[in-house]
């Protein structure tokens, strides 16, 4: 993870580098630059300045073409933890739910909340796959270029 702060290079003259990028503390000077992730105004103390403003962000990647820099904050970075408490936390719900029918169904609560863990056990481990297999299809996925 690297944080980007970049500003106007007010002395850039002919030169076309008109952007400050500082990386890690690092500064860089670019003629032109693109952000694709979350950024957000900062405000710091300068030595012999005073108060400048800063366009932030945190990005997981940065490439240079040339002059131009591209800062990139990788998206749909999931965890399978996540998607196992997804899974369990949505069968609970669920179940709660086929329990509930089943008992009115069947005018008897043990055979509701029998039916009702069966279901939570068999479609707790389909869920999960199905969550995974569609981690892996990158359909309606907005797409990063990286260069």
């Amino acid at each position: 993870m690297h944080l980007v702060k970049i500003r106007y290079n007010h002395d850039a003259g002919d030169s076309g580098l008109f952007w400050r990028v500082i990386i890690n503390g690092v500064e860089h000077l670019a003629s032109d630059l693109e952000i694709h992730g979350a950024a957000y105004t900062t405000q710091d103390e300068v030595e012999g300045v005073g108060k400048k403003y800063h366009i932030t962000c945190e990005v997981d990647s940065i490439h240079w073409d040339k002059n131009k820099i591209v800062l990139v904050r990788e998206k749909n970075r999931v965890s399978k933890l996540r998607h196992i408490l997804k899974s369990i936390t949505y069968r609970f719900y669920s179940s709660t739910i086929t329990s509930l029918i089943a008992a009115f169904l069947t005018g008897s609560i043990t055979i509701g909340f029998s039916i009702g863990t069966a279901d939570f056990f068999i479609k707790i481990f389909t869920y999960y796959i199905h969550e995974r297999i569609w981690y892996k299809i990158p359909f309606g996925l907005e797409k990063i270029k990286k260069k």
